[in-house]
């Protein structure tokens, strides 16, 4: 091989390397980004989840409170949104 064919070789190589790195970055990054979309994704659904369960703990413990008052079930239900079976379990509960 020449010296010129070689430094031809030489720079093709740099440039292939080059590229490979590039594309190595491009590839991670694209995977990265995932990950974080992902990630994030699945934190607003715990958080919804969370605030969801928080609620429904909140609406039982006005049912609770209504109930110690003496509202009946029909009362209790319009302002909680329980249905009857739901406040009678909680009737059963006490």
């Amino acid at each position: 091989m020449t010296s010129k064919a070689k430094t031809g070789f030489r720079k093709i190589s740099d440039i292939y390397n080059a590229m490979t790195r590039e594309e190595k970055e491009r590839v991670y990054a694209i995977a990265r980004e995932e990950v974080l979309s992902n990630l994030i994704s699945a934190c607003r659904r715990e958080k919804k989840k969370g605030v969801e369960e928080g609620i429904e703990i909140e609406r039982v413990n006005i049912a609770n409170t209504l109930i110690n008052l003496g509202m009946n079930d029909e009362f209790v239900s319009t302002a909680t949104d329980l249905t009857p079976e739901e406040i009678q379990k909680i009737r059963n509960q006490e």
